[in-house]
């Protein structure tokens, strides 16, 4: 189930909003939350609700043990949550199984797909799991971390209350599509607020925007890319097109998923981090990271980047912390080699403009405008084709070939 859809908009969003607003205090409210949450997820897939239950309270029970400047009570916690990601995101793309049908699945996903057929043949009735990664987990994954460090910084304390911890972590408005809200952020609203008229009304517009981001404009672009590519041939301008309206889908997908997610928040009584930045009226491909996708940024600046070493220990060491960082962000995408290829591709001209800043400089604006988005083009070409094969078509679209 995602925000767009005609069952949440309809049914699930004001039978939560009415429940939510009759809520006496806090501790119901927060209950509630919980609780919906959960619902979310059920409703794509019911058998990730007993995972991401059993997850958040392990993650409760490490959040407590973390001390300040020990190392030790760090490394389990992030090493667990880490290696969730990795099994479930990497490891299944290794096909070792073959069906009944002769088609190949993932060694977990196989099993898991086998559990689900023994259970429906006792009178259960389960989908099997079209992949094992969950809904949000990448932003679990990114919410829960943060979190650890930040009691390891001293930033803030462990959250004694199981209650509102499952609340911050599990809060399905902001764990779909993100943004990733640290907990510093909303610790006071998840311990005290009210009915705000005037956040409900604020919250109502951003969501509305950000609904006619995604129904009116991404999937508009969906729907051309659909036509421009179910052809066997495609033309050089079909295959331009088509790069160009892959890169204002995404933007206005992801986009205007983040603004129906700052929306609820705010009628929920939460203020959530912005995540873009109006990122194509960039002038430069350094600008455009400084504009998309804000709180990852964010996370990867102090979280990956600076503890490296930054910008300090010399300019080698500062490229070398700099691909770190890319390599992170390419591969918290997704599995697939084009995520990887994507982010080396504009960290190589991150640092070309850093090399040759005197002379970008100097061109006219416009010109330079022109230029970072036909970099940014061409990018999300390799983003938008884990297929190597499709890459090398819709490349060779693109060159004339």
């Amino acid at each position: 189930m995602n925000f767009a859809s005609l069952l949440f908009l309809y049914i699930f969003l004001p039978l939560t909003l009415l429940a939510y607003f009759f809520m006496p205090d806090v501790r119901r409210k927060n209950m509630l939350l919980v609780a919906v949450s959960l619902l979310f997820y059920a409703m794509g897939q019911p058998l990730y609700v007993f995972f991401l239950a059993g997850l958040t309270w392990l993650n409760y029970c490490f959040s407590l043990r973390i001390r300040p400047g020990r190392n030790s009570t760090l490394r389990i916690p992030v090493a667990v949550n880490l290696a969730v990601l990795l099994l479930l995101r990497y490891v299944d793309a290794l096909p070792v199984i073959t069906g009944a049908d002769g088609v190949q699945t993932g060694m977990l996903l196989g099993l898991v797909g086998k559990a689900v057929a023994g259970l429906n043949s006792i009178g259960m009735s389960l989908e099997a799991p079209s992949s094992l990664m969950p809904i949000g987990l990448p932003f679990y994954f990114l919410t829960a971390v943060s979190y650890f460090l930040d009691i390891f910084h001293g930033k803030t304390k462990p959250e004694k209350n199981l209650l509102q911890f499952a609340a911050y972590m599990t809060m399905f408005p902001k764990l779909a599509q993100g943004p990733v809200v640290r907990y510093t952020q909303i610790e006071k609203q998840l311990a005290g607020r009210g009915v705000n008229p005037r956040l409900i009304f604020e919250g109502s517009l951003r969501f509305i925007i950000g609904l006619s981001k995604k129904v009116l404009l991404a999937d508009y672009c969906a729907r051309t890319i659909a036509g421009l590519s179910g052809g066997a041939e495609q033309t050089l301008v079909g295959a331009w097109l088509c790069a160009l309206m892959y890169m204002y889908r995404i933007y206005f997908d992801f986009s205007g998923c983040c603004d129906m997610a700052v929306g609820l928040g705010r009628i929920f009584g939460f203020r959530f981090s912005e995540n873009f930045d109006h990122p194509y009226s960039a002038v430069s491909v350094t600008e455009f990271t400084q504009k998309w996708n804000l709180t990852l940024r964010s996370f990867v600046r102090d979280y990956v980047y600076i503890p490296l070493g930054g910008n300090r220990n010399g300019q080698v060491r500062q490229v070398m912390n700099c691909l770190a960082a890319w390599l992170f962000v390419g591969l918290w995408h997704g599995a697939g080699l084009n995520y990887v290829v994507w982010a080396l591709y504009l960290f190589v001209f991150v640092m070309l403009e850093r090399l040759l800043e005197p002379q970008i400089v100097d061109l006219p604006r416009v010109l330079r405008r022109f230029l970072t988005m036909l970099i940014l083009l061409f990018g999300w070409v390799f983003f938008a084709h884990p297929d190597l094969m499709e890459l090398g078509t819709a490349m060779k679209g693109m060159l004339g070939f």
